[in-house]
This record gives C-alpha cells, structure tokens and sequence, in this order.
C-alpha cells in the first residue's frame, strides 16, 4: 500500500500544481494588461498637457477671448485628473497581480518539492522490496500489498527503516522496548508506594463516668 499511497499522492501534488500553474499564467497576462494600460494612460496625460500651450497660442493670437481659455484649461485639467486615477488604478492592479504571481510561483515550488519527495518514498520502498527488507504479497482479491519483514537490518547490523502497510500498529519504540528490562533491574519505584499502609491506632481511653450530682435542698424549702 505504500507505492499505491505514494503515487496518489504524487497525482494529486501534479495535478493541484498544473491549475496553480494556470492561475499564475492568468495572473502574469493581467500583469501585462496593466503595464500597457499604465503606458497609455501615461502617455494621454502628457497630450492633454500639450493641449494647454494651443490653447495659450490662440489666445495671444487674439483668436480666443480670455474667458473661453480659462474655460478650455479648466477641462483640460478635470480631463488630466480623470486619466492620471486611471493610471493610479492600473498602478494598483498591477501589483495586486504581481503579488498573486509570486504566491502561485511559491505554492508551485511546494507542489514540486512534495512531488518529488512522494516520488523518493516511491523509490525507497521499491529499493526496500529488492533487497528483501520487505516483500510483497497479495490479498485475496488479487490486491498487491507490502508485508514488513520483522526484525530487518542492513549488511552492518544497523535497524531500518522499512515500509509498513496500513491499518498495521507499528510496534514499540526503542524507549518502549527498553523500558521493561530496566524495570526489571531496578525494580519498580512506584512498587513501595502502591503497598498499603497500615497504621496502628491506639485505642481510646474511656471516659470515667461522672455521678450525679447532689442538689443540696435549702432549709423551709417544701
């Protein structure tokens, strides 16, 4: 279960890193949207600019009275105002756009490692099954798994890491297997106080029993 679990993983990882691929292409062709619209509108403002001096020219000319070019630098100028928010929105987006690419790019190269590193575990298991530190084996449906050979050790006597099907309890750590034999050893600690502590009590003295007290009668008392 181990390869099967690895190369699902591996589609998966391969499959969420095309769509942020896709969003990051859409997001650079906004990108360059707005470097064009920036430009156009940039370059609007300098002719709106230009069109005060004709209007200046043509009231030296006496061609214009002095009220109609006030008039005309007014609206040029409201125009001016109008195309360079443009600009600032275009500015705006642009780097919106520009932050959504380098996220996708960042969420890519994660997709990529993952990828690779299912890919690793993949390989390592199959490495496993070749040099026998584990085997496999098929269910009764014809279903291949891989069983854990116990107790598995390399050419040098060192412990490995090896595959373990799912749903199968790994067992005890080195801690958890060593425990018992230090028990062992030492004796339990918690042995002493988990006896019961008997404690004699002294029994208690009885009270003396008081006698009644005599009422003396006063003398022509009735």
């Amino acid at each position: 279960m181990g390869i099967e679990k690895a190369e699902v993983k591996r589609a998966a990882f391969q499959e969420v890193g095309k769509r942020f691929e896709s969003r990051k292409d859409n997001a650079e062709i906004e990108v360059r949207r707005c470097e064009g619209a920036i430009g156009g509108l940039k370059e609007a403002a300098e002719k709106l600019d230009q069109h005060k001096g004709y209007w200046k020219k043509d009231f030296k000319d006496d061609k214009i009275s002095d009220k109609e070019l006030q008039l005309a630098i007014k609206v040029i100028d409201q125009c001016g105002g109008i195309v360079r928010n443009l600009q600032e929105a275009a500015s705006a987006r642009k780097l919106m756009h520009q932050g959504e690419v380098h996220g996708l790019q960042g969420a890519m190269d994660i997709c990529e490692k993952l990828f690779e590193t299912e890919g690793r575990k993949a390989m390592a298991i199959l490495d496993a099954v070749e040099k026998g530190i584990v085997h496999s084996q098929a269910d009764g449906d014809g279903t291949p798994h891989l069983e854990v050979v116990p107790d598995a050790e390399t050419a040098d006597g060192r412990p490995v890491m090896v595959a373990r099907p799912v749903g199968v309890h790994p067992g005890l750590n080195d801690a958890q297997r060593r425990k018992p034999q230090a028990d062992a050893k030492e004796g339990d600690p918690h042995e002493e106080d988990s006896k019961e502590v008997v404690e004699e009590v002294p029994p208690k003295e009885e009270k003396k029993k008081r006698a009644p007290r005599r009422v003396r009668k006063k003398k022509g008392s009735s």
